[in-house]
């Protein structure tokens, strides 16, 4: 086929252009069967005979089309809509030799019914488009079918080697399934040797161009030859062009159409009403595209079926209909103006999401591309390219909804909360403002490890709705933040309950007996709270706020409230940011080990070290032992820090028993540290590579730990029994205390010297109580002493050693 397109380089860039986008899409589709610049190259001649068709020009030569003073070519008017409807057959079976996915289908109708419209080849008859994409559309049901029905009546054929694809201006192309095109096939001896074929136009292939074989298994009653046509309504006459009615001879010579075999008929036996129903299930599925002409003063002058699909209208009733009828009041504005663009003068194409609006009021969102055309010799118009995305618009605001909502509860999630919050911030009334109790419900962790997630499940769900019973007629909001943490924001007013009503209501509400699984189970809740924060704080600011006032709550324990404050807002940050850098402070040498004197109280002399921390920290100065402990514990630093803490002991203790004085160094484990499972090995390890004596190691833990905790108690017992000193820190001298200990092989107890004991028979009996200890081998030691006088009281009642400030601040 001749096609009679301009031969500006222009015209060429554009189809070029959209030959290149549509095969993009269609790489994803064909499974990688054609190399990507050989399916360029045949989809720019799918794109030339399209133009061709909707042009309405046929078989003619270019040449006469040209002289025609009425612009047609030999024997066919130019504009036929019978070329168009044959050449978008024949690409719709080409397309359909490429992949039978219906989304190829989709994404080629996509694209093409605003690709096309737009190309300067077709400027005048850019309303013959939709008839194209239409047709299109039927060839590949007709070649899908075709192939369904072949394979199902006989064994399938083994994997076609190559598929057949038109090129620009050029021999029909068989481009294999795995690899480079190879060339066309040689022409077949002509049947008549007086004919010479070598004057032969080149033409373009069709699915009709496939295999020899296929007509041959026709005519034998077998598989119906590719492209043949299957549906009754398929063209029988103004062919695209000579492939596309091509017979067994391939010398070019189109035998007549009747020559052809035909749908069912020449293929297996499948009724044609199948044939016909599955050809609409494919056009249904895939071609979901709506399309329309309009004039810029909204009057519809054609539109497709698959528009009036999407409004729920009987095909054919939309011409003459006003476009704004269709569109949803509140977007009719956006239209008109659209329309009124283009028809000022406006050459680009508009997109936006648009509601339409069927006859029975249901609203359906749908992707309206809007483009103008402007023929010569003609009123100009727009197209209008409809896709429905009521679906996806329905899912997309269900996602809307999930990604803003706790799932469990449903409640606002923190990020809606925040935004509300930032909103609130904004408008509130500057003498009222608003509130946020920030909650935490206290043991729900053993309620979801205790009874199952189920009962945990449930009881969120209840505290949920609880909550909202606590703030009776307020503006405010309930969020969920995660796992048993909620938030209440209140928008005050003049009559709100002020702070303390309010919490007192939450955990009446909260603490009322909940039944579940045959338990009753009672809620309560530790609260912290912001209370009228100043105009214009940041909704991050405030949230921060709020979470440190409840960390100071629940550092009071449970059912407990605490307001925020600034000052203590910023001693916690301050304390947060020190332990979130205490590892780069080890690393950097920052953190330190230092050792103070133990010394025996009867002579002053010194008879341990005792490792300590010290923070020479290069802002705050230096910071002592307790504090470093204690922003270790916070933030799980604490058990790599005494693994390092007891390796450095070790190190220093190993250097004093090279140099010939041995001295025991004294290591005090947090709670943490004592419940480590790698205690132990640390522990035996950093003895065995310094080469430490292990008599000369003694590691100290809590009492209250070693008494609750199973794990510090089993890592004292093993220590012990390796021939490291075992020694109890903050003992409580009292009867009960003293018979546990019986259990463990302790060396040594340390007591605090801020123990005030006055009275003679307190004195008396702290006394007799020492003196047991002593009796059964342990050494009593006292921590903290400030002043010679308590040293020496304590002496007296039966202390062996101390340290503290009294004595020399570190070991030489």
């Amino acid at each position: 086929m001749t096609v009679p397109l301009s031969r500006e380089a222009e015209a060429l860039r554009e189809r070029a252009e959209l030959a290149g986008t549509w095969a993009g899409l269609l790489a994803g589709h064909s499974g990688g069967r054609v190399p990507g610049q050989v399916l360029e190259r045949a989809l720019l001649g799918e794109v030339e005979r399209l133009c061709a068709g909707a042009l309405g020009i046929g078989d003619g030569d270019e040449d006469d089309v040209e002289d025609d003073p009425d612009g047609a070519g030999p024997g066919v008017a130019r504009g036929s809509a019978d070329l168009a409807v044959a050449a978008g057959r024949t690409t719709g079976g080409v397309l359909a030799e490429l992949t039978e996915n219906p989304e190829a289908l989709r994404v080629t109708l996509e694209l093409l019914s605003t690709g096309l419209p737009g190309l300067a080849t077709l400027s005048a008859v850019g309303s013959r488009v939709p008839s194209v994409l239409a047709a299109l559309a039927a060839g590949f049901a007709e070649q899908a079918v075709a192939h369904g029905a072949a394979r199902s009546a006989r064994t399938p054929r083994p994997r076609r080697e190559s598929v057949p694809l038109a090129t620009p201006r050029g021999t029909a192309v068989r481009v294999p399934v795995d690899g480079p095109p190879t060339a066309p096939p040689a022409p077949a001896a002509p049947e008549d040797p007086d004919e010479d074929d070598t004057d032969q136009e080149p033409h373009h292939c069709s699915p009709a161009d496939d295999d020899v074989d296929d007509l041959s298994d026709a005519e034998a009653g077998g598989e119906p030859p590719t492209g043949a046509r299957t549906a009754p309504d398929a063209p029988d006459h103004h062919p695209v062009d000579s492939a596309s009615s091509a017979g067994p001879d391939r010398t070019g010579a189109a035998p007549p159409d009747d020559d052809l075999p035909r749908g069912p008929a020449a293929g297996p036996p499948v009724a044609e009403s199948v044939l016909l129903a599955a050809k609409a299930r494919i056009v249904e599925e895939a071609a979901r595209i709506g399309v329309a002409s309009v004039t810029f003063e909204g009057s519809v002058l054609e539109a497709n079926d698959a528009l009036a699909d999407i409004l729920n209208r009987a095909h054919g009733t939309l011409t003459g209909v006003d476009l704004l009828e269709l569109v949803h009041p509140a977007d009719r504005g956006v239209v008109v103006a659209d329309l009124a663009g283009l028809a000022c003068g406006g050459t680009s194409a508009l997109s936006g999401q648009r509601r339409l609006v069927r006859p029975d009021g249901e609203v359906a969102w749908a992707a309206l591309t809007t483009a103008p055309l402007r023929p010569p010799g003609r009123e100009p118009y727009a197209v209008v390219v409809v896709e429905d995305r009521t679906d996806v618009s329905l899912l997309q605001g269900q996602l809307n909804h999930q990604s803003l909502h706790d799932v469990l509860t449903w409640l606002p999630n923190r990020q809606y909360f925040t935004s509300r919050l930032e909103r609130a911030l904004r408008t509130a009334d500057p003498a009222t403002g608003v509130t946020v109790y920030h909650l935490d419900l206290d043991g729900f962790s053993r309620i979801n490890g205790g009874l199952g997630r189920a009962v945990g499940d449930h009881v969120l769900k209840t505290a949920a709705s609880r909550l909202f019973e606590a703030v009776p007629g307020e503006n405010a909001m309930i969020a969920r933040f995660g796992a048993d943490e909620f938030a209440v924001l209140v928008e005050n007013v003049a009559g709100t309950p002020d702070v303390v009503t309010t919490v007192r209501r939450i955990n009446e509400r909260l603490g009322e007996p909940l039944e579940v699984a045959g338990q009753e189970i009672a809620l309560s809740a530790t609260i912290g709270v912001v209370h009228r924060p100043a105009p214009g704080t940041p909704p991050a600011e405030l949230l921060e706020a709020a979470d440190l006032a409840l960390r100071r709550a629940r550092g009071l324990g449970s059912r407990q409230w605490a307001l925020a404050d600034p000052e203590l807002d910023g001693v916690d940050r301050r304390d947060f940011t020190l332990a979130a850098t205490m590892p780069g402070a080890w690393r950097r040498g920052e953190l330190e080990v230092r050792y103070r004197p133990v010394v025996r109280l009867a002579d002053a002399e010194v008879v341990a070290a005792e490792a300590v921390l010290r923070w020479r920290h290069p802002v705050l100065g230096v910071l002592p032992h307790g504090r470093c402990a204690r922003l270790a514990e916070e933030t799980g630093f604490a058990v790599p820090l005494g693994a390092l803490v007891l390796r450095a002991a070790c190190e220093r203790a190993a250097e004093w028993a090279r140099d010939g004085a041995e001295l025991p160094v004294r290591v005090a484990l947090s709670g943490e540290q004592a419940a480590d499972q790698d205690l132990v090995g640390s522990a035996l390890r950093a003895l065995e590579e310094t080469g430490l004596p292990r008599r000369l190691l003694r590691v100290a833990v809590p009492a209250r730990v070693l008494f609750e905790r199973d794990e510090a108690a089993d890592n004292l017992r093993v220590l012990a029994d390796a021939g490291v000193g075992a020694e109890v820190d903050d003992f409580p001298v009292a009867p009960g205390e003293l018979a546990a200990l019986e259990a463990f092989p302790v060396r040594a107890v340390r007591v605090r010297a801020g123990l005030e004991v006055t009275h003679p028979s307190a004195v008396k009996a702290l006394t007799e109580l020492l003196g047991v200890l002593r009796e059964a081998g342990v050494e009593v030691s006292v921590d903290g002493l400030t002043t010679a006088e308590r040293s020496r009281w304590w002496r007296e009642v039966g202390a062996e050693t101390g340290a503290g400030p009294l004595f020399p601040k570190r070991v030489r």
